[in-house]
C-alpha cells in the first residue's frame, strides 16, 4: 500500500515558477519538465 504523507511533507517539494526562474530555470524549460514528468502542475503557478 503507498505511503500517505502529510502536507507538512509535501509543502518543500512546492514551488512557485517565480522561484523557479530566480533559480536559473527558464520558461521553455520548465514547461518541458511539466511535459516529461519531471515537473507536476499542483495548479496554475505552483509546481512539485
Amino acid at each position: 500500500m503507498p505511503r500517505t504523507m502529510s502536507v507538512s511533507e509535501l509543502s518543500p517539494l512546492v514551488c512557485s515558477r517565480s522561484k523557479l526562474l530566480s533559480t536559473g530555470w527558464t520558461d521553455r524549460s520548465i514547461d518541458a519538465a511539466v511535459r516529461i514528468g519531471e515537473l507536476l502542475t499542483v495548479r496554475r503557478g505552483p509546481f512539485m
